[in-house]
């Protein structure tokens, strides 16, 4: 069977739902874990779940999936040692023939799933092995009539939360044995494919994100549903945080001029979502008004502008609601109030730093929008907000490297401004202009070139004034010392006529002007443009390529990586030698073209750099074996010294670290681990990649759990009351299928109600805390 790629992408599992992973030639194989977080609302769904019931160290089996309805799929759910591969023989695929085996990975708590595509199952039955760990079992699946695979709507449960900045658990329903697509996730981008999961045999889903979760995100479900292909929307909030409520304030905005627009400012916790309601409409009118959403930022800022002409009516009854809890305010309009109104400008004077993101600020109308076209990794049409005094700001979305120019427009005093520019240039560092300095290049050959290079700080920008040029009056021409701090600079070729020009450079806001001299007894060596012999390269480091050329003649150089896009050039000394290096390391066969005098003419050569394969770096090794449940770890290890070593969890990209001198490196991670396992896989340039696995400690036994409730009424839901450690997280599961939380208060004391009235005679659960025994209790009917 060909492996064909699924239409979704891999996602971190959680309990109650299973990840698709592959369609080979028409058989979709899957891991699975634990169904769902609602209880089953019914005794048969009761009995069912009882009978899947596994310990995660239960022997290789299959729970689920031992008949099927003629003609139409296999879906079968097992358990097995956690994170284990299960190979399965004899399971039938499209058109409903038999091919080689299939192997699927179960989950954490060693669940797994497998199931076809619909129109395979056309036998009678199936003689299946099932193999995981040295251990096998064979069963067989008949046709039943009458079986049908459960059917059940396509959904997002409402009303579901998440902690900000945790990683987000998702649960939802879809016909039993199907793929579900998320889209929307932490992480999730437009145009990207959803993160998948797979619906168990009771319909249930349920996937975790990658990435914590920041503000409400608005979440797309697409899979099956009753039998057909359906997709739903849900919006899932974060959930209220202590004093949040509280700390919300409307700082200004509930004055404003009749027919212009509401401008809302206030604080909040950062992150906090904020719901309005009673807006003014689109366009003013009198309807019953429209709501918006806005997060205040990281500094706790939040701020909601309608738009202009749309605060029509002369008075708007507002509701605000925050971390669940609202409060209402009136804004009313005032023929005195006048909003500040300044000159669209930018700030004069303003330098970045090499390297870091830059910001630029200016003024405008206060509350209008300002666009700001030219910064650095920002799309044309990017915007900001002036603030209440007029002020805005704005900042580039990548370091910067090299002078940038921006554009801005606004409204100024109520109308549209023109077009403001403004050139950023590099902030003057501490010694930069004493750094300065002019090696070679004071005195040239009459009639010649004007070549002069030197040192300064890397990355200094320096400003030539008076060089001559072959097309007229010399204007002001610019040079970046590369990474090394080396430069030169040249006039045109032989434009030199006159006996002497003065020349002014500026470094970091400092000039300095020295002259150069034409010199009639400069003794000019003429050599051949040629390459040294016998120069070699590494893949991985920097070129430095050596050569010859006329004595003080200018070497012009393109094709270096990391080198400007006009090329670069360097000046042959008295004897006629010259050396150039590349900005950037060498990663293949490299193109270069050199130009010059040489032999007294103008010529150039053409070569391509070869390099050697780079020696073997050191390993990348990991020290830490275990952590401890329930806590940040601190992950230690090795790899070459300076090394960056990138992180990764399965294919998906963290974060990277880099090693010190002594090749040791170290990092936290970014969550809590709750789980058995801890796996990552580590990638560093020239050594080969690791994946490692840590398994969890054991803990200090803390205070044990307790059940106070033993019994309830039948057909009502029951309040379930105990005990804990305070503050511990109290997991509920029913067998070894995952339920919900809760977290014990300061005294110890937990309780929830369960999800679905009891219509048994006796209920289960077991109880797990981190550090405790697992507890186990059994409920009676009165």
């Amino acid at each position: 069977m060909e492996q064909q790629k699924h239409p979704t992408t891999t996602g971190r599992r959680c309990a109650g739902g299973a990840i698709a992973v592959a369609v080979l030639a028409g058989l979709v194989a899957l891991p699975a874990t634990p169904a769902t977080a609602a209880e089953p609302s019914t005794s048969a769904s009761q009995a069912a779940e009882r009978a899947t019931q596994q310990d995660t160290t239960a022997a290789l089996a299959v729970t689920h999936g031992l008949e099927y309805a003629p003609g139409d799929r296999l879906g079968l759910t097992g358990t097995a040692a956690p994170n284990a591969d299960v190979t399965i023989t004899g399971i039938p695929r499209k058109g409903g023939t038999i091919d080689r085996p299939v192997t699927v990975r179960s989950d954490q708590s060693g669940k797994w799933i497998v199931f076809t595509v619909p129109g395979s199952a056309l036998a009678e039955s199936y003689d299946l092995a099932v193999a995981s760990g040295g251990a096998s079992i064979d069963v067989t699946t008949r046709a039943t009539d009458g079986y049908r695979l459960a059917e059940r709507e396509l959904t997002i449960p409402a009303e579901q939360r998440f902690v900000r900045g945790e990683t987000l658990t998702l649960t939802g329903t879809a016909d039993a044995y199907t793929s579900v697509a998320v889209l929307g996730l932490p992480g999730w981008k437009p145009g990207q494919p959803g993160t998948g999961t797979t619906a168990d045999e009771n319909g249930d889903w349920s996937i975790t994100s990658e990435e914590p979760a920041f503000g409400a995100l608005l979440l797309e479900a697409r899979g099956q549903g009753l039998g057909q292909s359906r997709w739903v929307q849900e919006r899932v909030e974060q959930e209220a945080r202590p004093g949040e409520f509280e700390a919300f304030t409307i700082e200004e905005g509930l004055v404003y001029a009749p027919g212009s627009r509401l401008v809302l400012v206030g604080e909040a916790l950062p992150g906090s979502i904020i719901t309005v309601d009673g807006l003014p409409e689109q366009h003013g009118g009198s309807g019953s008004g429209t709501t918006r959403r806005v997060t205040a930022d990281d500094d706790g800022t939040w701020q909601l502008v309608t738009l202009h002409g749309s605060a029509t009516a002369d008075r708007y009854d507002l509701t605000f609601t925050v971390g669940g809890s609202s409060r209402s305010e009136r804004a009313t309009a005032d023929e005195s109030f006048v909003p500040v109104q300044r000159d669209v400008t930018v700030t004069e004077g303003q330098t970045y730093v090499r390297g870091e993101v830059a910001t630029v600020t200016g003024t405008a109308d206060a509350y209008t929008s300002v666009r700001v076209d030219g910064l650095p990794g920002r799309t044309l049409g990017y915007g900001v907000v002036a603030d209440r005094n007029g002020n805005w700001t704005a900042t580039s979305a990548d370091p910067v490297t090299n002078v940038f120019e921006v554009r801005v427009q606004g409204q100024q005093h109520g109308t549209v401004s023109p077009v403001v520019t403004a050139v950023i240039d590099q902030a003057p560092r501490e010694g930069e202009f004493e750094a300065f300095t002019i090696e070679r290049g004071l005195t040239y050959v009459p009639d010649g070139t004007v070549g002069l290079s030197g040192t300064a700080l890397p990355f200094s920008r320096i400003a030539v004034d008076g060089l001559p040029s072959a097309s007229g009056p010399s204007k002001t021409n610019w040079v970046v010392a590369d990474v090394d701090g080396a430069w030169a600079i040249a006039s045109s070729d032989r434009a030199a006529t006159a006996d002497r020009y003065d020349l002014t450079f500026t470094v970091a806001g400092s000039a300095v002007t020295r002259t150069v001299t034409a010199d009639p007894d400069l003794d000019v060596v003429e050599h051949d443009l040629a390459f040294a012999s016998g120069q070699s390269f590494v893949v991985g480091e920097r070129a430095t390529i050596r050569g010859t050329s006329d004595a003080f003649a200018v070497v012009h150089f393109r094709g270096l990586p990391g080198d400007p896009s006009n090329g670069k050039i360097v000046i042959a000394d008295a004897d006629g030698n010259w050396v150039a290096t590349s900005g950037e390391p060498i990663t293949g066969r490299t193109p270069i073209i050199v130009s010059g005098f040489g032999g007294g003419e103008y010529r150039s050569l053409q070569a391509t750099i070869v390099p050697s394969e780079r020696p073997q770096t050191p390993p990348v090794t990991v020290a830490t074996t275990t952590f401890v449940k329930g806590k940040k770890q601190l992950i230690e290890g090795t790899a070459a010294p300076k090394a960056k070593v990138n992180i990764y969890s399965g294919s998906k990209y963290l974060m990277h670290v880099i090693a010190g001198a002594d090749g040791k490196w170290s990092y936290t991670t970014g969550g809590v681990i709750n789980t058995d396992t801890f796996t990552r896989t580590l990638k560093s340039e020239g050594a080969k990649d690791v994946t490692f696995t840590l398994t969890a400690a054991e803990q200090e036994q803390t205070a044990p759990i307790t059940v106070a409730t033993t019994s309830f009424v039948k057909g009502e839901k029951q309040r379930i009351e105990g005990a804990a450690a305070p503050k511990a997280r109290v997991d509920v599961y029913s067998g070894s299928k995952y339920l919900m939380h809760v977290i014990a208060g300061a005294d110890g004391k937990w309780s929830y109600t369960t999800g679905a009235v009891i219509n048994d005679d006796t209920f289960t659960r077991t109880l797990k805390s981190a550090g405790t025994k697992d507890v186990t209790f059994t409920l009676h009917a009165r």
